[in-house]
């Protein structure tokens, strides 16, 4: 089917006229081809046939749109309140028209592109839906007819650049007769004319268009038709025809291919495409300058690309005339070079590559939105460290090259900022061969810049890769040549180009940031940047003109980030140090209080991915606090991060503590919280050590008669004596905290207390009292209208429960909890009950996932006698057991006995007082076994890591 409204709206069905009945069928049918597939409300096809709809305008509009469906076929779909044209493969007139228009823009070169606009005009046959009375048809004939005109005068651009200029003259007096205020046809008749050789009916044009203008709307010409009334007045020379002449072109090729750029070339071509302005930015050494040359060479215009080297003009005055320098343009000595420049590039199809922007923005901002104006087919693509800030400017952000994942060749040639190392390398030494550690060290520590990486290189004429990257604390100076032009020889000449334009208010902010690692938010810059003599209005300023001149970066997720050269750099010009990075600490040390009292409840993993994210600053800042003597700031960083070291960096974080509290001096009550803090942390490496830190805490709380801390750490003792099976001192110190906890403790103090020893003892195998006491715990925390705390009892009596194979108990406990937001090892119980509760009731295909669950919540705390007795230990018993009750029987001896090996690591007891079936499960499993075959499955789990175990187990294995 071909419909048609370039013209008399008209069907054709295989070359043979359709008949669409009258006017109202035709209003009907307009609107639908021009909705393009979009419904067409009822209310707005009344609207466009009657001022006044009849009362049955919904009866005759059923029956216009029934007699086109004879007409047309099932094309018209009706939807509540509308109807919808589904063209499908149907050819429009107007279609055709748009997309070739369209096409001429990115034409190869200007002879294809005028051919293809003389083809898309020929769609029309006249005025668009012309004898049809119908205001919204009206609206959209005038929009199509304006898009008409539009594209005969971007066709006679063409012609006149390709020399057709007696070839328009009579199309252009007609059309100009036809719109005599369209200025823009009469300046082409006039510039066909004078070219012609017809001089005076070219003023004589000019001189009925000044009239026309002035008798109609009491205006003169515009500004382009009084300079080229002037220009033919002078007979000037650029008014001449002349074919098109090519812009001077690219430099020679740079040596080396442009690598880990396919992505940014394509987004650069693709801007490029349809828009005039695209500004490359990103930081010092990044690639701007090789990237913008290779996506000018593929962009390959008719007229050419022109490149404005700017690296070397020192004044604004200068930017005008080194344009014209560098295109070689024609110019009058005593005009302007920018006029000059304009005339000279006309309507040719070029590309103007302007390199470094940044030192004279203001005025390559006035050049290029000169050039823009004046020069139609015109486009520039700009290189800066910051926006140029023009309306139709689109920017694309260079970020440095993706660095090797690991240390390994694979990791190494599967990042690009590796890869560049290696071509580059090979470019010195074809057969180079380095340790990949040693490639992906230097890229991680140059952070994938690529300048860097180059200047990196460079140094393997002298030095090892081991040995570049080992002083890479020093890289601004290191990476140096004397190879490259000045402002690329060395990291630091890359940023002394930068740093040199900004304010001094600038440049506190941007030495300031230089205290954070791994990133920042704005509250932090502020909180930290800020002082008497620095706002934090100043540092958001500041901030906001780093990030625009690409000295900072901007990342996902409202965070900024400082590149280690330009954090290096601007470390160097930190002034008063000690005083900024004390204000680093306590705004981290602050945070980390905040995270820790706000860590229960649904608000715990919002505070693990903020604390996880800020880890870098955490760690610079617990360091300095011991290098500077802070010891107050170190103790309450210890207090408020030791439930977040469970879940990452236990060694570093123990390594930290151990320094800090071998001194135990400090505010008693933070040095009680630090030390309660590193014995549960010690819980996932040693019993032994864990044991130290509480004993230590106890003392202290004696010697200070802080009943609330003499509460916790008996408790705590209490549980460490679990993981040696030593039944007298859980006894002993459980009894004690409770007593303590009724005499001195507070409700809440008191309920923990009582939940956590019943726990103790029932897992060392003392029942007595533990129901009581737990039935204590939970109404002492409904009372106080904790439901966490009444969550964490039931998950206990839940973990008891199934320990002693009390089915009825656990379903009970179970079924009043909802785990979501709670700690790890809360979580971990649940779910490892759940998973006993499925193999005692033969649920056997939820086992699996129950396990999975369990083990997902604690993965990042899995070491140390705490995770091998309360969670590791017992998943690989149920484990076994599954494979037991699905007659696996070597499989589950397997299992059961790389249980016993882990639930031995760390200094754990080895009789596993949780598991009370285990050892029938064991009777089962060597009765139903051969004893080579018992024997054999034995050893074989005995030589198990727990990693092997729990991966044999098809269960989620630690990091």
């Amino acid at each position: 089917m071909n419909y048609a409204i370039l013209g008399r709206l008209t069907v054709h069905r295989d070359g043979v006229p359709v008949d669409i009945g009258g006017r109202r069928q035709q209003v009907i049918l307009g609107l639908l081809l021009l909705a393009d597939g979009t419904p067409v409300p009822f209310d707005q096809i009344v609207d466009a046939i009657w001022d006044t709809p009849p009362r049955t305008a919904r009866t005759q509009i059923q029956i216009c749109v029934g007699n086109l469906r004879k007409a047309l076929g099932p094309v018209i779909e009706t939807l509540p309140g509308a109807y919808r044209l589904n063209l499908g493969h149907d050819r429009l007139d107007a279609h055709v028209f748009d997309s070739l228009v369209a096409q001429a823009g990115h034409a190869p070169d200007v002879q294809k592109a005028a051919d293809i606009l003389r083809t898309a005009l020929q769609e029309w046959r006249g005025e668009p839906f012309a004898h049809l009375d119908s205001a919204p048809l009206a609206a959209a004939a005038h929009r199509y007819t304006e898009r008409r005109l539009l594209a005969w005068e971007r066709r006679f651009d063409l012609e006149l650049e390709l020399g057709h200029h007696h070839e328009i003259i009579d199309e252009l007096t007609d059309l100009t007769a036809r719109n005599p205020l369209r200025e823009h046809l009469t300046a082409q008749l006039m510039t066909a004319l004078y070219r012609s050789g017809r001089r005076p009916e070219a003023l004589d044009t000019y001189l009925h268009a000044q009239r026309h203008l002035d008798d109609t709307l009491g205006l003169d010409p515009g500004a382009e038709l009084r300079d080229l009334h002037l220009a033919i007045l002078n007979e000037d020379p650029t008014l001449s025809p002349h074919p098109p002449a090519h812009l001077p072109g690219l430099p020679a090729a740079t040596p080396g291919t442009l690598v880990g750029r396919t992505g940014d070339l394509t987004t650069i071509a693709a801007l490029l495409a349809t828009h005039r302005l695209v500004t490359l930015i990103g930081p010092p050494g990044v690639g701007k300058t090789r990237l913008a040359l290779e996506a000018a060479s593929a962009a390959d215009p008719p007229a050419g690309v022109g490149v404005i080297w700017l690296g070397s003009v020192e004044t604004p005055d200068s930017v005008a005339p080194a344009l014209l320098t560098a295109l070689r343009a024609p110019g009058d000595p005593h005009g302007d070079p920018l006029t000059s420049v304009t005339r000279w590039l006309g309507h040719r199809r070029a590309l103007l590559l302007l390199d470094n922007c940044e030192h004279l923005i203001a005025e390559v901002r006035r050049v290029i939105a000169a050039l823009l104006t004046a020069c139609p087919n015109l486009r520039v693509l700009a290189t800066s460290r910051e926006l140029l800030g023009l309306g139709d400017e689109r920017v694309h952000l260079l970020r440095p090259l993706d660095v090797p994942a690991a240390d390994t060749q694979e990791a190494v040639a599967a990042s690009d900022a590796g890869r560049l190392f290696l071509a580059r390398a090979r470019q010195i030494d074809p057969e180079f061969e380095v340790p990949a550690a040693d490639v992906a060290r230097v890229c991680r520590a140059v952070d994938g810049l690529p300048l860097a990486i180059e200047l990196a290189v460079g140094r393997l004429r002298a030095f090892s890769a081991a040995q570049v990257a080992d002083r890479l604390d020093h890289q601004l100076d290191l990476l140096a040549s004397t190879r490259t032009g000045t402002r690329h020889r060395s990291l630091r000449a890359a940023v002394d180009w930068s740093h040199v334009l900004l304010s001094e208010t600038e440049r506190l902010v941007f030495a300031r940031l230089a205290v954070f690692r791994d990133g920042f938010t704005l509250e932090a810059a502020e909180a930290v940047c800020a002082d008497d003599g620095l706002s934090a209005t100043a540092v958001l300023d500041g901030l906001g003109t780093l990030v625009e001149r690409s000295l900072v970066l901007a990342e996902p997720g409202s965070r900024y980030r400082m590149l280690v050269a330009l954090r290096q750099y601007a470390e160097e010009r930190l002034v008063e140090p000690e005083a900024i990075r004390a204000r680093h600490a306590r705004y981290f040390c602050r945070l980390a209080e905040q995270a820790n009292e706000e860590r229960r409840g649904a608000r715990r993993g919002h505070w693990l991915g903020v604390l996880r994210e800020e880890y870098a600053n955490l760690r610079i800042a617990t360091a300095w606090t011991l290098a500077a003597g802070e010891r107050e700031v170190a103790l309450r960083f210890a207090a408020a991060l030791c439930w977040f070291w469970r879940h990452t960096a236990i060694g570093e974080a123990l390594a930290w503590l151990r320094r800090l509290l071998e001194i135990p001096d400090g505010p008693p009550e933070l040095l009680s919280r630090a030390l309660i803090g590193a014995g549960f942390l010690s819980l996932r490496a040693s019993v032994d050590e864990a044991e130290g830190f509480f004993q230590a805490a106890l003392d202290l709380a004696e010697k200070q008669g802080a009943g609330k801390w003499q509460v916790l750490a008996l408790s705590c003792l209490a549980s460490v004596n679990v993981y040696r099976g030593d039944r007298r001192a859980v006894a002993e110190f459980g009894g004690q905290a409770v007593a303590l906890a009724r005499t001195h403790g507070e409700p809440y103090s008191l309920a923990r207390t009582l939940m956590a020893c019943a726990l103790t003892r029932g897992h060392i195998g003392d029942l007595d009292g533990v129901a009581a006491d737990l039935d204590e715990a939970q109404a002492l925390f409904r009372g106080l209208g904790d439901r966490f705390g009444g969550t964490e009892v039931e998950v206990a009596r839940a973990e008891l429960a199934w320990i002693y194979a009390d089915a009825d108990a656990v379903a009970r406990a179970l079924g009043a909890v909802e785990v979501a937001g709670f700690p790890p090892a809360a979580v971990a119980s649940y779910w490892l009950s759940h998973a006993w509760l499925a193999l005692h009731e033969g649920r056997h295909d939820q086992v699996p996932g129950h396990l999975r669950e369990g083990l997902a919540a604690v993965l990042d705390q899995h070491e140390g006698p705490y995770a091998a007795q309360r969670i590791l230990g017992p998943a690989l018993d149920l484990a076994a057991a599954l494979a037991a009750a699905q007659d696996r029987p070597v499989h589950a001896a397997i299992l059961l006995h790389a249980a016993d090996i882990t639930l031995t690591s760390g200094g754990a007891f080895a009789e596993r007082p949780q598991v009370r079936w285990a050892n029938s499960l064991r009777a089962r499993l060597k009765a139903t076994l051969a004893e080579d075959s018992y024997a054999w499955a034995a050893a074989r789990g005995s030589a198990m890591s727990t990693a092997e175990a729990l991966r044999y187990a098809g269960l989620p294995v630690p990091p």
